[in-house]
């Protein structure tokens, strides 16, 4: 049974949850004590979620055309060529623009570093717990450095994130310095990395981690 949709503009499918028709907690169907109608609930729990998107292999592919200056519905169209037909693909061509739209505004062109400053400087002065800290190179490159932890679920949470300006051991040990910085000297207990100079600049900066 469909137990949440959620709709485009056009009517079209977004997302939708579906769920065993046995869920619930199990009840009666009639106020008769003597012979009671049980409504087959078993408080079943299974469900699927369903999520209309543009997987990574087809992003990478958008973004590299769209970079390319080649048009989205000419993508759209070497996307259905290669799938065999339009039925074998699990989005629109209008998801492949929206994601392309996207794509171009988290992209920094000239002069984005200093767009991005200026936002940071307008987000600090309208709430005072919020922390960042800038040190670019000339040609303003952010490569994005997250900090990605677990709750207690057992959930991935974005703990905080960098855009730094090389992937050099210099340049982490500035990242990790502005950590301990912003969590007031706090150092992380434990951190996973498969990065060289990264493991190089824990040493230095978090030497008990």
């Amino acid at each position: 049974m469909t137990k949440r949709t959620d709709r485009e503009e056009d009517d079209s499918v977004k997302y939708v949850t579906l769920c065993c028709a046995r869920g619930g907690k199990a009840r009666n169907r009639t106020l008769n004590v003597a012979k009671p109608r049980p409504t087959g609930k078993t408080e079943c729990k299974a469900r699927i979620n369903a999520l209309k998107e543009v997987s990574d292999a087809v992003k990478r592919v958008l973004d590299t055309n769209d970079l390319a200056g080649i048009q989205a519905s000419k993508s759209y169209g070497s996307l259905v060529v290669g799938a065999g037909g339009f039925e074998n693909l699990p989005f629109l061509e209008k998801d492949c623009r929206n994601y392309i739209d996207k794509a171009r505004h988290l992209r920094l062109g000239v002069g984005g570093a200093g767009v991005l400053r200026q936002y940071f400087l307008r987000m600090q002065y309208k709430n005072p717990g919020f922390f960042y800290m800038m040190d670019i190179d000339d040609d303003g490159r952010m490569p994005f450095a997250p900090f990605v932890g677990v709750n207690h679920h057992g959930q991935s949470i974005l703990l905080g994130a960098g855009l730094i300006s090389s992937e050099d051991t210099e340049t982490f040990v500035w990242l990790f310095e502005t950590w301990l910085q912003c969590m007031d000297g706090i150092a992380l207990k434990a951190i996973i990395t498969d990065q060289d100079r990264v493991i190089n600049a824990i040493a230095l900066v978090f030497p008990n981690t």
